[in-house]
């Protein structure tokens, strides 16, 4: 019985022990992991471009541009952007001639400054 007590006693650590160790595993991959999380985390990149104004939308969050080329973003083509703010579009009308600045952070593209060009 002495014996059966001690194997038992044995086996009972070394099971504690691993799963210590493992435990000690999933913390650290849990800080690697935050590390990766803050190092995927880079600023947004900022991109300037000219173009026609097409349309703004009743609700002025979005407007339907026909730009030029913008380099190292995308090929000339009319597409909507989305506005920051509706306030950039207080000055602004289909037709204007516009130069303006588009934000890409991550998967979220958006226009932060816009101006008419006379």
């Amino acid at each position: 019985m002495r014996l059966y007590l001690k194997n038992f006693l044995v086996a009972s650590l070394l099971l504690v022990s691993s799963a210590c160790g493992a435990q000690d595993d999933s913390v650290r991959s849990r800080e690697q992991m935050g590390l990766v999380d803050s190092l995927a985390k880079v600023a947004p990149t900022l991109y300037g471009a000219h173009g026609l104004v097409k349309s703004i939308t009743p609700n002025r969050k979005h407007m339907i541009v026909a730009h030029g080329d913008i380099p190292g973003f995308m090929t000339a083509m009319t597409m909507p952007f989305a506005v920051a703010d509706s306030a950039l579009l207080s000055n602004v009308s289909p037709d204007d001639s516009i130069r303006f600045v588009i934000e890409v952070d991550g998967s979220k593209i958006g226009v932060n400054s816009i101006e008419v060009i006379e």
